[in-house]
């Protein structure tokens, strides 16, 4: 990929003269983005998407309007520019709206950010660590399915008022599932990695912790719906943190009346032995210094021993609470199902519990490995609905005693972290439908299981 801190200045710096408006913020995204597809361990596609696009947005007054364009020649920079103007011509008012971003220095990221040698890997490099997966789950007597990516992705934000920002990252991926010969959906394993640096992606590991978990998982047996002692993986772990932030860990939760934090700032709202917090430039996640506004990201503490303290802010919402914007504006191209702002690099502070200690903890319980299909019912009492997936387990006497079935749940993730009674030290990044999380395992007291699945 080609698009030098430079070139894309340039490009914004094109879109900015071209306004005829009061103001206006132009934003750049691109990728360029490798995927090599394996299935009953046979690699069966290679992929690969290069794309950038610049979105425009432009005030006069607070009458806001935006249009987004892959066009990236001078006419379609016009273009967007004009038909951004016209929109916002023909907009209502946007009271919480005083103005794009003005200069401001973004911190730097703690770590490397940028790796060339991932940038580098090309399809036949990947299919190399396919095969590699793949090898090793035949070697247990296991077919595997799974895939492995690579890509650059570039950022960058201008506005009139100044701002000029500009990031270029790496980021890579492996993922499989593994189950017996012909069995595909049955008696599964599934493990994951997600990393900067290509080179640190080891597929031996990541094939054999997945046949670990399908050697056990076979046979499964169903088991009484009710509240059950239960170990999440990190990786179940994570997808729990997603929800419980985007239910009520930003500002528009709190505003809109939905937030199970309302009212609660100071007080505790979860297991004294949890903090959770999101830090734009700790490099132990996807750090990128500043949020989709230009606005240099900051460090918010959401939860701090259990106790509730602030959410994060996009300017809109500061707006709204005479407050300064804590640089977690989402991408203007955003999903729209997910409202500005959110946390975008999530962490839950580990403890000092090994996988081992945890089950050896545990008289009477199930480990979840994996997690899937997870739905929110209701924000304010932070309830979702899902299915484990890829290795249940029954413990008893701090022992795993067989395999069950794929289990239902409906739970509260609030009141499952406010019953955590150890957390794990090992943590896990994975990316999660916005952002990134970084988690440990956590073992708590109530989990509801409300059915079970014939598998």
């Amino acid at each position: 990929m080609h698009w030098s801190r430079e070139r894309t200045q340039d490009l914004l710096a094109r879109c900015l003269v071209e306004s005829p408006a009061d103001e206006i913020e132009a934003v750049f995204q691109a990728q360029d983005y490798g995927l090599t597809r394996f299935a009953g361990s046979t690699i069966h596609q290679n992929m690969s998407e290069e794309d950038a696009m610049v979105a425009v947005r432009v005030a006069f007054g607070q009458q806001l309007g935006s249009f987004a364009t892959n066009q990236l020649d001078t006419e379609g920079l016009r273009g967007a520019v004009k038909r951004a103007a016209e929109i916002a011509r023909l907009s209502h008012p946007t009271p919480n709206f005083h103005g794009f971003c003005q200069p401001m220095q973004p911190g730097k990221v703690n770590g490397e950010v940028y790796f060339p040698a991932t940038a580098e890997v090309d399809a036949a490099g990947r299919a190399n660590r396919a095969a590699d997966v793949i090898q090793t789950a035949g070697k247990a007597g296991f077919e595997a399915a799974g895939a492995v990516s690579n890509g650059v992705y570039v950022c960058a934000v201008a506005t009139s008022r100044g701002q000029n920002v500009y990031q270029a990252e790496t980021r890579s991926h492996g993922l499989t599932v593994v189950n017996r010969p012909g069995e595909a959906g049955f008696g599964t394993g599934y493990a994951e990695w997600y990393g900067r640096d290509f080179d640190k992606f080891d597929p031996f590991s990541l094939g054999q912790q997945a046949v670990d978990i399908s050697v056990l998982n076979h046979d499964p047996a169903g088991i009484e719906p009710g509240n059950y002692a239960v170990i999440l993986s990190p990786m179940a772990v994570g997808l729990l943190l997603f929800y419980l932030s985007w239910m009520g860990f930003h500002a528009r939760s709190v505003q809109s009346g939905q937030s199970f934090l309302i009212g609660k700032k100071n007080k505790l709202v979860l297991s004294d032995s949890i903090s959770i917090w999101d830090d734009g430039l700790d490099g132990s996640g996807y750090a990128v210094p500043f949020d989709w506004e230009g606005v240099p990201k900051q460090r918010v503490d959401i939860i701090q021993d259990g106790l509730a303290r602030d959410v994060v802010y996009d300017s809109f919402t500061a707006a709204h609470d005479a407050c300064r914007s804590s640089g977690h504006c989402l991408s203007p191209v955003r999903d729209q199902y997910y409202s500005s702002p959110l946390p975008s690099n999530l962490f839950i502070a580990p403890g000092g519990a090994s996988k081992e200690e945890l089950i050896a903890s545990t008289e009477r319980g199930i480990l979840i490995e994996h997690l899937w299909y997870v739905r929110e019912v209701h924000y304010g009492n932070t309830i979702v609905t899902g299915m484990t997936r890829d290795g249940t387990f029954l413990i008893e006497n701090g022992r795993i005693t067989r395999p069950l079935c794929n289990l239902r749940f409906t739970q509260s993730i609030a009141e499952a972290f406010r019953s955590v009674q150890m957390v794990g030290r090992d943590l896990h990044l994975a990316e999660q439908f916005i952002g990134v999380s970084v988690t440990p395992a956590l073992k708590v007291e109530r989990f509801n299981i409300a059915g079970i699945s014939t598998f």
